[in-house]
C-alpha cells in the first residue's frame, strides 16, 4: 500500500491498481492497461511502474492523481474518473502537484525533454478544467520539478531541472503573469525539494553527477547562498509540513552508458550518491538538520526496479503526531508504510 494524501478527514491510498478514500475503494484503474493485472506482485508493480506517483485532493469532493503518463480529475461521492489529462508526447508523469487555497492544483511539464522543447505550467480547477498558465520557451529548461507556494510573499516558487543555463529557481506571481529568474545557471540551483520561510528559500539538491547539499539564500541577500549541510545522496522527494521540511536522500545508479543492457543492470551508484542507504531527513523552520533515519537499499538493479527512495503523502496545514511515508526499493520497507513521529 502507498499513502497518498492525508489531512485531519481525508486520507488516499493505493493498493494493487486500486485507488481508496478513508479505506473505501473509489477507483480502479485495471482498465489502463494489461500491466496493471500483476499490480499486486510487488516485483512486477516496481518494473512497470504501476503505482501513482503523487495525488492530492482540491475539495472535499476532487481528487486529482498523476499516474501512467496522465492526470486524473476523480470525483469522491460518484467514485469515478470525470477527466483524464494526457501528458505531451515524450513526456512523462509529473513529478509533484501542488494545492492552492482549495481553488487549484497545479503542475509543470516533467520527463526527458532532450530537444528542450517549450515547457508548460497548469492549473486545473475544480470544475475540471484546465489551463495552461505559463510557457518555459524552447531552449530554456530541461523539464518542472515542483512548483511550491510562497505564503509570507504570495508568490510560488518553481524549481526546474535538470541541464542548461536557465535551468535552477524561479519565481511566479499568483496568476503566473510574471515569471522571473530566482537562481539559475548552476548544479547549486537544481532542485526537486524545497521550503519557503519568512526571511529566506531552503533546498535540498538533486545532483548525479556532484556531492549534494541543504542549501539556504536570504532574501534580503540573494547572492549569499550558504550551505546548510552535505547529504548523502541527490532528494528527488519531500514534503513540507508544518513543522518543518522532510527529505529522503535517493540511491540512484551511475549516469547511462551506450548500451542499454549495461545500462539497465549497472549496480554502481551515481557519484553524486555517497553510500547505498536512503537517509530520512527533517529540516525544521529554525534551520537544524535532524536525521530520522536510515534504511539500506535493497539488491536489485535500480534502473529496472526503481531506485531506493521514500516518497510521501501530500500533507494538508495542521499538525500531525504522527507521519506517514512510502518505502521503495530498500530493505524490510520496500511497499510499506514507515511511520515516525517527530
Amino acid at each position: 500500500m502507498k499513502i497518498l494524501f492525508q489531512s485531519r478527514n481525508h486520507v488516499l491510498a493505493y493498493d494493487g491498481s486500486v485507488l481508496f478514500h478513508n479505506n473505501d475503494p473509489i477507483v480502479i484503474f485495471s482498465y489502463l492497461s494489461w500491466k496493471f493485472r500483476f499490480s499486486r506482485i510487488r516485483i512486477l508493480s516496481r518494473l512497470f511502474r504501476l503505482e501513482p506517483r503523487c495525488a492530492t485532493m482540491l475539495n472535499d469532493d476532487i481528487v486529482i492523481l498523476a499516474m501512467s503518463n496522465r492526470v486524473f480529475f476523480i470525483n469522491v461521492a460518484e467514485k469515478r474518473i470525470s477527466k483524464v489529462i494526457l501528458v505531451p508526447d515524450g513526456l512523462s508523469t509529473p513529478l509533484n502537484l501542488t494545492t492552492f487555497n482549495d481553488e487549484y492544483v497545479y503542475w509543470g511539464d516533467y520527463g526527458m525533454n532532450r530537444d528542450f522543447h517549450p515547457i508548460n505550467i497548469y492549473r486545473i480547477d475544480k470544475n475540471g478544467d484546465v489551463k495552461v498558465l505559463y510557457t518555459f520557451p524552447a531552449n530554456s529548461i530541461f523539464h518542472i520539478h515542483n512548483i511550491l507556494f510562497d505564503k509570507w510573499n504570495e508568490r510560488f516558487f518553481i524549481l526546474t531541472g535538470d541541464f542548461g543555463d536557465n535551468v535552477g529557481i524561479y519565481t511566479a506571481d499568483l496568476n503566473f503573469t510574471k515569471v522571473v529568474p530566482f537562481l539559475v545557471g548552476n548544479e547549486q540551483y537544481r532542485a526537486v525539494q524545497g521550503m519557503a520561510l519568512k526571511d529566506g528559500f531552503l533546498w535540498a539538491t538533486d545532483a548525479v553527477l556532484n556531492k549534494n547539499h541543504i542549501y539556504y539564500v536570504s532574501y534580503s541577500e540573494p547572492g549569499k547562498v550558504e550551505c546548510l549541510s552535505e547529504i548523502n545522496g541527490s532528494v528527488i522527494y519531500g514534503c513540507n509540513i508544518s513543522e518543518g521540511l522532510l527529505l529522503s536522500t535517493t540511491v540512484e545508479p551511475y549516469p547511462s552508458s551506450k548500451s542499454f543492457l549495461k545500462t539497465i543492470l549497472d549496480d554502481r551508484i551515481a557519484p553524486g550518491v555517497v553510500d547505498r542507504n536512503v537517509y530520512l531527513l527533517h529540516v525544521d523552520k529554525n534551520k537544524k538538520i535532524s536525521i530520522l533515519g536510515k534504511y539500506k537499499k535493497d539488491c536489485l538493479p535500480m534502473q529496472l526496479f526503481q531506485y531506493g527512495q521514500i516518497t510521501f503523502p501530500y500533507y494538508d496545514a495542521g499538525h500531525y503526531d504522527t507521519i506517514q511515508c512510502n518505502g521503495m526499493a530498500i530493505k524490510k520497507f520496500d511497499g510499506k508504510i514507515i511511520k515516525l513521529s517527530l
